[in-house]
């Protein structure tokens, strides 16, 4: 009895995992959780996207950050009072701004197994948690105060908590759809993505629903998508509308948002690379042609048999392409991060679905598909654990500074970026005395000319680079702002970090 009802869930894929696929499963949560906290403890600098944000949390109190954001940043308000929440309990060092997506993360991490469990057979379940613990997007993000890590976790939670409630929401229990509208209506609110998944969720109920030509079946999933618009809505009024106007230009930009329709042989282009965006998002560009071809396998599996998951994955992806060709949701790699559960459930359901019907003739084959899709990954992450990923290290060349500067020095800050990083270490102790000055907020290679000249004679200038602008015509605007500066004084030192130096220059002597 016990044999036949095994083979008889393995038929439909989800019979339970035998003994090494569970030890196997908890080894790969546990190498997940264990590769985010290695990035975590690493503790590096705050880059300069990091410390804008940062610098409106921690100046802000919980209403304050309700109302439009500086530096040009915008954040789901559920996100931002959670990092204010934990800045009033722990202060604002770089280990509690980090503490809110570094838990989201690990919540992503369990959530994916709880769906991939209840989505796919044991062995397509263990293949998309390894993707999903050595993924090096989710593994990066997971320490960025940013909300990237908190989209991934949302949008987990929904399509899983909405995969276990399926049989409850299609027989319209009255407390599954109630939990199902009351959870929407909240993400809303902690995620800006949510609304695209709820969307897609919503399309596939309502469509189901009008299959059956009466108006009774669609007052369950109707009443719980308006209140899910409604939510938006007062999200909208509240905080969306107030996303700063450059930042809105820069979403609008057409190179930016996917085409309608691919008709020029231009979008036809932009086309591709939305696909090909897709396709990095969760393991990156070296497996980008497997990954893709996985997914597309895994689409025609979810498809015969019949997953509710596809129809929602598919509803999403159309909203969330149709709000970027309007110029609201640009593509990049940070915004569409939240489909990275998505992408990885296909493509582990594409390669069971090759092991299902090669295991016989080809036994091999899936195998050797699933090793050549983590091979580079597992280097990525293995490399990261020994060598945690740095980007722009700051802090150290600030500390530097304080420690040998000298009454008298000059500071000379490149451009907002370093300003913004400046900023958020005084707030931490590491305040820069003397004379500061910010340059080079212009492209333009005379401003950097200008700021030469109001530096020459100043005796010893300290001149502090991060987040360096690359320049059309080749050079970078450190390599021409240290070519001017040698030729009117003397370059006395240099120190470089991961995406950051410090030099100290001698402006009254000629070189």
């Amino acid at each position: 009895m016990r044999r036949s009802l095994r083979q008889s869930l393995d038929g439909v894929g989800l019979a339970p995992p035998s003994g090494w696929r569970r030890a196997a499963i908890v080894a790969l949560l546990v190498l997940g959780v264990a590769l985010r906290l290695r990035s975590y403890l690493a503790n590096r600098s705050l880059w300069y996207d990091e410390s804008f944000l940062a610098l409106n949390i921690i100046d802000r109190d919980f209403a304050g950050l309700a109302r439009p954001l500086d530096h040009n940043q915008a954040a789901p308000l559920g996100f931002l009072w959670a990092e204010r929440l934990f800045v009033n309990l722990f202060g604002s060092s770089e280990y509690a701004l980090r503490a809110v997506p570094l838990l989201a993360a690990i919540c992503a991490l369990v959530v994916f197994w709880w769906l991939v469990s209840m989505s796919l057979p044991a062995a397509g379940t263990v293949l998309a948690i390894a993707m999903f613990s050595i993924s090096e997007p989710l593994i990066r993000y997971a320490v960025e105060v940013k909300q990237y890590s908190l989209d991934v976790a949302i949008a987990a939670i929904l399509w899983a908590t909405f995969t276990k409630m399926k049989s409850r929401l299609d027989h319209d229990d009255l407390g599954a759809w109630a939990l199902a509208t009351l959870l929407g209506a909240a993400t809303i609110w902690v995620s800006h993505p949510a609304i695209f998944v709820l969307g897609g969720i919503s399309i596939h109920w309502l469509w189901l629903r009008l299959r059956r030509h009466t108006w009774n079946a669609l007052l369950m999933p109707a009443s719980c998508s308006f209140i899910w618009v409604g939510s938006f809505i007062a999200l909208y009024v509240v905080s969306l509308r107030f996303v700063p106007a450059p930042l809105q230009a820069a979403w609008s930009h057409g190179h930016a948002n996917a085409p309608l329709v691919p008709l020029a042989a231009q979008d036809l282009d932009r086309f591709v690379d939305v696909v090909w965006t897709l396709s990095v998002i969760p393991l990156g560009h070296h497996v980008v042609q497997l990954v893709t071809l996985g997914a597309v396998v895994g689409v025609v599996a979810l498809w015969r048999h019949g997953h509710a998951q596809l129809w929602w994955f598919a509803g999403t992806l159309a909203l969330v392409w149709l709000a970027s060709s309007l110029g609201k949701y640009p593509v990049a790699l940070r915004l569409w991060l939240f489909f990275a559960p998505a992408i990885i459930l296909l493509v582990a359901a594409g390669v069971d679905e090759v092991w299902r019907h090669t295991r016989r003739t080809f036994p091999v084959l899936a195998p050797i598909v699933a090793c050549l899709i983590l091979a580079y990954p597992i280097f990525t992450a293995a490399n990261a654990a020994l060598w945690p990923r740095e980007h722009e290290e700051i802090r150290p060349l600030l500390q530097k500074l304080r420690e040998h500067y000298r009454d008298g020095d000059c500071v000379y800050l490149y451009s907002r970026a370093s300003r913004a990083a400046a900023l958020y270490y005084a707030k931490r102790g590491i305040v820069i005395p003397g004379t500061v000055v910010v340059g080079m907020e212009s492209a333009d290679r005379y401003q950097g000319e200008a700021d030469v000249q109001t530096l020459q004679g100043r005796g010893r200038v300290w001149v502090l680079f991060s987040h360096v602008r690359q320049r059309p015509d080749g050079l970078d605007d450190e390599k021409l702002f240290v070519h001017l500066l040698d030729r009117v004084g003397v370059r006395l030192g240099v120190t470089r970090q991961t995406g950051a130096s410090l030099y100290l220059y001698d402006l009254s002597r000629r070189p």
